[in-house]
């Protein structure tokens, strides 16, 4: 309750206050509390001092007497005591004296009306509140008698007007990492009890949902970042979600005013799975196409033939995948190698799909990339798409199996410019396996002598148990920049095996700093010709920045091989990236194993690597749970690499990075595929 110089209560006289013979009369005192301010309800005896007004020559003493009580006061005139005519003010100090409510002041007006100002002990009254008080004033008037009245005060309290303070502004982002605002906010109202607010009516918003504690005014907004209207905003995009709470007595509110800016969409990666073996005419398909949705998952696998076909047309398969714009549509396809042949089909192996730009694909088109084994009948294990002839279209160059070394496993097909393939050229890798044959499992590209010409690395099985061949594994074929290559040069890993090399995997970066491309393979290795030998499935060969490479250091995964008894392991893909940010290579493998198929191992920047961190693939354990092939990108576009893990029963674990090196479980994606081969990630839908 609050009194401005506009809120009174007054008690009059029916004479004149100044007439010499006046006496006091019964009064009765009505009012009304008007704006709040204060916090609780003061409910006190009301003391009442009354001035009385003789002439000036008859200044008057004034008693005040309280239930039953009395005590004399002694006043002096105030400043607003004025003179009964109302052209000046009485100049005589003592010519009056003051009159009260616990420290309210009293004047008289023009109108011969004591009136007193509201004393702030009465602000925490509200609607309801009622205050009723007696008391009888006494005046001694001038020639000595004295005069006594009763009084009744009585007080009806009204809702002062809150004030809200605080914090009412807060600002979530799409896609981003404040996606929730918080704040609080505080009531101030005189009127006891009323300092809260009242619940709303809703807390939903447009985009998101908000928290308020009425008794707090603690509020929250939680943006819903995976719905529909929230996707759908772009960068330019700025939306409001509003809250309004009002005070407990409905005299103040409050606008929460949430800010959202929306966001251009992260870029999410799409999975492409392909299959070891289908049935061309029963099952729809070897290659799964799986499209991210918009709550951050995947949606339902689509299925397609590649467009290759094996033994007599009756099966399908897809051992390895590729995703590049083949015909420069700005639209991402799909090239897919196979076994083919072996019958009255075609024996071409390597499968083309153009895409439609929406995550669709046309039908797989089929070429040959040059390698045989044997009459009709093609083996291609692995592809690379880059422009090997400096023409600024995608070329494609695969690994196979060549009956005779000297035919060549390694093909290269020319790209037209169109999303069509010029017929394969067969190179040698250099390495031969048993009765001269040549398989090549991996390869990569790069230029390793630094001529600005793709040069060609590839890895696979060397040497015999029966017969006195070269057991080096890698081959390094130097290029011409016409998509042309020139005689391979072979290296070892070291990774004896029987007398022969099983190099199954290779990646290449530069791991050492020093800005040349170096080589890492995988593969197979044990101990059972070496009793207390520790097996290592991988190896490091630097680079001399000539197109040569140094003698493998071996590097062990760590990871043993459960399925067989002896000490061993076995590296079945390989790939090198930054998984921690820190600007030096690290390695993400596949290996088998039932727990940990899938291990990382953090690179020193000097060629070396940390002791390997195992993550599994998510695939429940069902004998030998070996992760075939892996895939790594930013996944979910927030910025870090993550892992996309194909178990052999064709489930994909996906494994999203915390952009230290570390990795959270794996996220199982079904892919539609059994006995799976080969995974890879692109963006199938176009921006």
């Amino acid at each position: 309750m609050h009194f401005g110089s506009a809120w009174r209560w007054k008690f009059s006289h029916a004479v004149n206050h100044h007439a010499v013979n006046h006496h006091a009369v019964n009064d009765v005192f009505g009012l009304t509390e008007d704006q709040a301010q204060a916090e609780q309800v003061t409910t006190g005896i009301l003391s009442l001092d009354v001035l009385a007004n003789d002439r000036a020559s008859h200044a008057a003493r004034l008693y005040s007497i309280e239930g039953g009580g009395g005590w004399r006061f002694d006043r002096a005139l105030l400043a607003k005591d004025v003179g009964p005519d109302g052209t000046s003010p009485w100049e005589i100090t003592d010519n009056g004296n003051l009159i009260r409510i616990d420290h309210g002041q009293i004047e008289l007006d023009l109108g011969h009306s004591l009136s007193a100002l509201g004393a702030t002990d009465f602000n925490s009254m509200a609607a309801g509140d009622v205050i009723d008080d007696d008391f009888v004033y006494a005046i001694r008037l001038g020639y000595g008698r004295l005069s006594e009245a009763h009084v009744h005060v009585h007080i009806d309290g009204v809702n002062d007007a809150a004030t809200i303070s605080g914090t009412s502004t807060g600002t979530v982002t799409e896609d981003g990492a404040d996606q929730t605002a918080r704040g609080a906010l505080t009531v101030t109202d005189p009127d006891h009890g009323q300092s809260e607010f009242q619940v709303p009516a809703s807390l939903v918003g447009t985009y998101g949902t908000f928290a308020f504690d009425p008794a707090t005014g603690v509020w929250g907004y939680t943006l819903d970042n995976g719905a529909a209207n929230v996707q759908a905003l772009t960068a330019n995009d700025v939306r409001h979600d509003h809250l309004t709470v009002t005070s407990a007595d409905g005299t103040a509110h409050q606008v929460i005013d949430v800010t959202i800016h929306g966001a251009d969409e992260a870029r999410r990666l799409d999975i492409v799975v392909g299959a070891e073996f289908t049935d061309i005419v029963a099952d729809p398909g070897s290659l799964a196409v799986v499209l991210h949705d918009d709550a951050g998952g995947f949606q339902t696998p689509a299925l397609y033939h590649n467009g290759t076909s094996y033994y007599n047309g009756t099966l399908e398969y897809t051992t390895a995948i590729g995703i590049a714009d083949l015909d420069g549509d700005g639209v991402s396809d799909i090239v897919t190698t196979a076994l083919a042949g072996l019958g009255t089909n075609s024996s071409a192996s390597v499968g083309v799909l153009l895409g439609h730009g929406d995550g669709t694909f046309g039908p797989g088109s089929a070429y040959h990339d040059g390698t045989s084994w044997g009459p009709n009948h093609e083996y291609t294990f692995a592809l690379d798409i880059a422009d090997f002839n400096g023409d600024g279209v995608p070329d494609i160059a695969t690994a196979g199996v060549s009956l005779e070394s000297s035919d060549g496993s390694l093909g290269v097909l020319l790209g037209n410019g169109d999303g069509t393939f010029q017929d394969g050229k067969p190179y040698s890798t250099g390495t031969v396996y048993a009765s001269r044959s040549q398989i090549t499992y991996a390869l990569a590209s790069g230029d390793f002598n630094g001529d600005g010409k793709l040069d060609i690395v590839t890895v696979g099985a060397a040497g015999s148990s029966t017969e006195d061949n070269a057991t080096e594994s890698v081959g390094m074929l130097l290029g011409n920049g016409d998509g042309s290559f020139g005689k391979a040069t072979i290296y070892s890993t070291g990774n004896i095996v029987v007398e022969h090399e099983m190099t199954e995997a290779v990646t290449v970066g530069a791991v050492n700093g020093d800005g040349r491309l170096d080589v890492v393979t995988g593969g197979f290795d044990d101990n059972n010709l070496a009793p207390g030998k520790t097996p290592h499935s991988m190896a490091v060969l630097l680079g001399n920045g000539d197109g040569t490479l140094q003698a493998a250091m071996p590097l062990s995964s760590g990871i043993p091989l459960n399925s067989i008894a002896y000490q061993s392991e076995e590296t079945t893909d390989l790939i090198l990236a930054d998984l921690n940010g820190d600007g030096k290579l690290d390695i993400v493998g596949a290996t088998h194993d039932v727990n940990s198929s899938v291990f990382t191992m953090l690179g020193n920047g000097d060629g070396t690597f940390q002791p390997q961190s195992n993550w599994s693939n998510g695939a429940s354990p069902n004998g030998d749970q070996t992760t075939i092939s892996i895939a790594v990108g930013d996944i979910n576009g927030d910025g870090r690499l993550d892992i996309a893990a194909l178990d052999n029963g064709g489930s994909a674990g996906v494994l999203y990075g915390n952009g230290n090196g570390s990795f959270q479980p794996a996220q199982i994606v079904q892919t539609g595929i059994h006995d799976a081969l080969a995974i890879q990630l692109g963006y199938l839908v176009s921006a």
